[in-house]
């Protein structure tokens, strides 16, 4: 058998015999211990407001930032507003505004630089968080 490069998967390659339910079995088995792995990396939800800093014209929110690490996934809930004035649409119905915040925590860093790690339609604008971090091994 033949197996993925990240996960080790096994699969059946040309010159195994067929073995239907055998082959089945043994993805199924590899799969219940590699998300079992993946499962036991649960960092539990962490404070991020410590190490949040914000840019010009945003503040903290009431509610606190936040983050939480399963396995390779990284998910943030952070928590900003605007301090200054309200933002005006363009003459095509778009905002002009950068940089919200920053979290400086290295757990929470992507493991590929430059990799988009969500995007937010607001009305006609578009919010895309982009990084450009270092890779974390």
């Amino acid at each position: 058998m033949g197996t993925t490069p990240v996960w080790l998967l096994p699969y059946p390659e040309l010159s195994d015999p067929p073995d239907g339910p055998a082959q089945i079995k043994a993805l199924a088995e590899k799969l219940e211990t590699q998300l079992t792995a993946v499962n036991k990396r649960d960092s539990g939800w962490i404070d991020l407001t410590s190490v949040t800093s914000f840019k010009t014209n945003y503040i903290a929110d009431s509610s606190p930032c936040r983050g939480r690490r399963i396995g390779p996934l990284a998910f943030l809930d952070l928590n900003a507003k605007r301090a200054t004035a309200a933002l005006v649409a363009d003459a095509s119905g778009n905002f002009t505004d950068h940089d919200i915040l920053t979290v400086n925590d290295a757990r929470f860093q992507p493991e590929m630089a430059n990799f988009v790690m969500g995007a937010i339609g607001a009305y006609s604008g578009l919010t895309v968080i982009l990084t450009t971090t270092q890779p974390v091994h």
